[in-house]
C-alpha cells in the first residue's frame, strides 16, 4: 500500500534517488560530490531553508545513497526528548556497521517545534560517536538550532535566493517539470510552466504538486488529455467574497468556501496577511497578525490542517466581535 501511494504522489515518484537527479547550485553540487566521490565520508552537515519544498530531504537520503551507507530517519519535529538519543541513535551509532559501511543519522525538521532536549543531547552524542556515524540535520529554523550544535557542524543554505542561482536553477526546475508532465501524459503551456517556477521558486516540491492537482480538474473528454494552463493560477486564487464571509463571522460559508475549492492550507496564512489583513481597522491588523502567526506555526506538526485553520478563523472572528 505504501509502495503504491508513493506512485501516486508523483512527489514521491519523482524524487531524486541519486546525485545526478538532484537540482542543485553548481557551488554546492560540487562541494557534495568531491564528498561522496572523493573523500567517501561527509562532515556533520546542517541544512537549512525557510521554507519547505527546497530538497533539504531528498539531498539528505540522497547522500545516504551515494555512500551506500547504513542510515535512520527521525521525524525530529515529532520525536523530541532524551529517549531518542538512548534508545535509537545510540544504538544505532554502537552498533557494527554490515561491511564496515558508513552510518549516518539523519533528524529531519530539527527545531521546529523549537529548542528541545533532543538538541541539548545530541551535542555530546556528536563528539561521542564521531568515528562511527555521521549526522545530517535539517531545519526550517536555524535560529532554534543552538550554538554548540551549529559549532559542530558544516552548515549549509538552501534557500537559494541570491539573484544567480535563481538564474541557474529556474531552467533546469522547468525543465524538470515538463518532463514530468510529458512523462504523466499531460500537455502543457511553455510560459505557464514557466510562470510556475517563477512564483512558487524555489519550492520544486509545490510545483510538482499544483500540476497534479490541476492535472485532475483540466481533464478535456474530447481531447481524452489534461492540459496545465493559465487556469491553474485562477484555480487556487482566493477571492473576495471569502474575506467577507469571515469578516462577517460567516464560519460555515468560509469553511464550505474553502472544501468546495480544495485550497492548500499552507497557502492560506500567507493569502491572509497578504489580502486580509488590508481589509482591517488598524486597531485589530496586530492582533490578527500575531494569530496569523501562531496557527502557521502550529500547521506544521497538527495532523489535521482543515482543523487548525478553522480554529484560526474562529479566532480571528473573535477578535473582530471584540470577543
Amino acid at each position: 500500500m505504501s509502495k503504491q501511494l508513493d506512485y501516486y504522489l508523483w512527489v514521491e515518484k519523482y524524487r531524486p534517488s541519486c546525485l545526478k537527479e538532484v537540482i542543485l547550485p553548481s557551488s554546492l553540487r560540487k562541494l557534495i560530490t568531491n564528498w561522496v566521490e572523493v573523500d567517501k565520508q561527509i562532515p556533520n552537515l546542517i541544512l537549512y531553508a525557510a521554507r519547505p519544498g527546497n530538497g533539504k530531504t531528498t539531498i539528505s537520503k540522497v547522500i545516504v545513497n551515494e555512500l551506500n551507507a547504513d542510515s535512520i530517519y527521525i521525524n525530529a519535529s515529532k520525536d523530541t526528548g532524551i529517549d531518542v538519543l538512548r534508545s535509537t541513535i545510540q544504538k544505532f551509532a554502537v552498533s557494527k556497521s554490515f561491511d564496515g559501511r558508513p552510518k549516518i543519522v539523519i533528524l529531519d525538521e530539527l527545531g521546529n517545534s523549537g529548542v528541545s532536549t533532543l538538541q541539548d543531547g545530541l551535542r555530546a552524542f556528536i563528539e561521542e560517536f564521531h568515528k562511527s556515524c555521521r549526522f545530517i540535520i535539517t531545519t526550517n529554523y536555524i535560529s532554534k538550532i543552538i550554538e554548540p550544535l551549529k559549532s559542530r557542524c558544516q552548515t549549509l543554505d538552501f534557500n537559494f535566493s541570491d539573484t544567480d542561482t535563481i538564474k541557474e536553477l529556474t531552467p533546469k526546475i522547468a525543465k524538470r517539470l515538463v518532463s514530468i508532465l510529458d512523462n504523466e501524459g499531460i500537455g502543457y503551456d511553455g510560459p505557464t510552466v514557466l510562470k510556475l517556477v517563477d512564483i512558487h521558486f524555489p519550492d520544486f516540491r509545490r510545483m510538482i504538486s499544483l500540476c497534479q492537482q490541476y492535472s485532475k480538474t483540466s481533464f478535456n473528454v474530447e481531447t481524452g488529455k489534461s492540459f496545465i494552463d493559465a487556469n491553474i493560477f485562477k484555480a487556487y486564487e482566493v477571492d473576495d467574497s471569502f474575506y467577507k464571509s469571515l469578516l462577517d463571522g460567516k464560519l460555515v460559508d468560509c469553511r464550505k468556501y474553502l472544501i468546495d475549492r480544495s485550497v492548500v492550507y499552507d497557502e492560506m496564512f500567507r493569502k491572509l496577511y497578504d489580502d486580509f489583513i488590508p481589509l482591517l481597522s488598524n486597531d485589530k491588523k496586530s492582533q490578527i497578525i500575531l494569530l496569523i502567526n501562531e496557527y502557521m506555526f502550529k500547521h506544521q506538526f497538527v495532523i489535521d490542517k482543515e482543523i487548525n485553520f478553522a480554529a484560526l478563523m474562529i479566532e480571528i472572528v473573535s477578535v473582530i466581535k471584540g470577543g
